[in-house]
């Protein structure tokens, strides 16, 4: 299931710039970032947005940028996240 919407996941480690390229790359206004396995939450443009309104270097790290981190226990549904950009399973 997780191969549908692997060109979606990023690592918390990519750079805004990085994070920007994968986005137009795919046609993408959201990506999801996973730490390994660990579903961590989801970058958005909006969020992209801010960073550079806050004059936010385009080098830095993504891991403090997105907003919309969900906190989950035990596994993530895959097809959940999968539905929420349109991708069927």
């Amino acid at each position: 299931m997780i191969e549908k919407i692997r060109k979606y996941i990023v690592s918390p480690t990519i750079s805004i710039q990085e994070s920007i390229k994968v986005m137009d790359n795919i046609k993408s206004k959201t990506l999801f970032v996973f730490d390994k396995d660990i579903f961590m939450g989801i970058l958005t443009i909006g969020d992209i947005q801010r960073a550079i309104i806050k004059n936010i270097e385009l080098s830095s790290s993504i891991l403090n940028l997105f907003c919309n981190a969900i906190a989950v226990s035990g596994l993530v549904n895959v097809a959940t996240i999968a539905l929420s950009i349109g991708v069927a399973i």
